[in-house]
Order: structure tokens, then sequence, then C-alpha cells
């Protein structure tokens, strides 16, 4: 059963407030086509009608129950809910690790979707995107923090400009344990 992050709503109208594109994720638990096509469909009913929800609807592949599925079982689920979300006029994507993308996903047609990799390598040092096929999103880290939230964020780098974006980095000043060696270039 898919359930939605009790602050959702909040977060998603103060995007729409002051104009940040935003993309979601959904922690699936499919193990059959049917399940993944439903869990595309709360997804896309879940964002439907807001107008910064310019970025992806990712398809979360890292949970046991995936893990205990075929390589084929787990492309066909993953497939499945990409289509729905293609098919429903939003951009899909995978998030998963990097090795997890490199053994079940590193296929011409996965290669296709946004990639949100996660690779955590040296924690506060010697970070390292060793994924060669083009990502999107990387994610380096687990304990980052940021001025005005408690506890430990995942932290992650857009390779992309995101809609609407310029190439301020001030905001870089205000957190921590960003690798500030990566330069992006467009």
């Amino acid at each position: 059963e898919e359930t939605t992050d009790k602050r959702f709503v909040e977060y998603a109208n103060n995007c729409e407030q002051y104009g940040i594109p935003f993309g979601i994720y959904v922690y699936s638990y499919a193990e059959t086509v049917a399940e993944a096509e439903a869990e595309a469909r709360w997804a896309v009913n879940l964002v439907r009608g807001y107008d910064m929800m310019q970025l992806p609807i990712f398809f979360d592949a890292e949970d046991a129950v995936l893990a205990a599925l075929s390589t084929s079982q787990l492309q066909a689920v993953t497939k499945a809910f990409i289509d729905v979300v293609r098919e429903s006029g939003y951009e899909a994507g995978i998030y998963t690790g990097i090795s997890w993308f490199n053994t079940y996903y590193n296929t011409p047609y996965f290669n296709s979707v946004a990639k949100w990799l996660v690779q955590i390598d040296g924690f506060y040092g010697g970070y390292t995107n060793s994924y060669k096929g083009g990502v999107h999103f990387w994610q380096y880290n687990w304990e980052g923090s940021c001025s005005g939230i408690t506890g430990g964020l995942d932290v992650n780098y857009c390779y992309d400009l995101l809609p609407g974006q310029t190439n301020d980095t001030t905001y870089r000043s205000k957190c921590t344990a960003y690798p500030s060696h990566l330069t992006v270039t467009i």
C-alpha cells in the first residue's frame, strides 16, 4: 500500500509558492507488473496539478522485496512503472545504487531514462561518481546538513541545470558535505 509523506502537500505547495521545481520518488514494494503500474498511477495522481512538478518521478529500487526478484522480473516491474509515468506525460527515472544499476539495469531501455544513482564512498572526502553512462543526479552522502534543517540529510549533486535555475551556487555555503571540487559543464 502506497503512503504519502505526511508533509508532502506542505512541501509541494511551498515549491509552487516559491517557484521551485520538484520531483518525487516512490519507494517501491512492487513484486508484479500490476503492482508497479498501480504505484505509478498513484504517484501520477499525487503530483497532478502541481505546475512546479518538473523533475522526474523516480522508481526507487532498493527494497529487499525487489532484490528477491529475478533480473527479468525486476526489469519488467521497473519498466511497467516507467511506462505508466511516461504515458501520463511525466518524465520517469530510476533511483538506485550504482551496483544495482550496473547489475540489473544497464540496458539500452534503462539507459534511456533519468538516473539518480547512489554511490557513497569516502564520506567526507574522496567522492567519486564512477558511473560513466550519463546520470542526472548523484547521491554522494547521507550525512549532510543544511541550516534550518534538523538531522542528517541525503545530499545529491545535479548534473543538469534545473528548470528555471541559474548558475547561482550561494546555497553551497549553507551546506556541509558538498564536494566543492566538482564542476558542471553544460
